[in-house]
């Protein structure tokens, strides 16, 4: 795959995490006491899983041809991380 394909793929993604986070701080807003809290608490560990594949698609962005493969391999687990933690607080909430 070429950086131009991996750039879109990653912007895809990270706008799918971004809709994702959304869905749980409107869910978050319907709660409250300390279930809220909890939620919020995971809200903001997501936001962090998705700000690193941010940094990834940076990274991308600035990377040469022969690291794009490295980026890749990066983004693709913190991806994994993301949608893990996505579905345990989906389950949870």
């Amino acid at each position: 795959m070429d950086k131009h394909e991996l750039r879109r793929e990653f912007k895809d993604k990270i706008d799918e995490a971004f809709h994702n986070i959304q869905k749980l701080e409107n869910k978050s807003e319907e709660m409250s006491g300390r279930k809220k809290e909890e939620l919020d608490e995971k809200i903001a560990e997501l936001q962090a899983k998705k700000d690193k594949m941010d940094s990834f698609y940076e990274e991308l962005l600035n990377s040469s041809e022969e690291k794009v493969e490295e980026v890749n391999t990066h983004f693709k687990k913190s991806l994994v991380n993301f949608k893990e933690g996505f579905k345990e607080i989906s389950e949870a909430f």
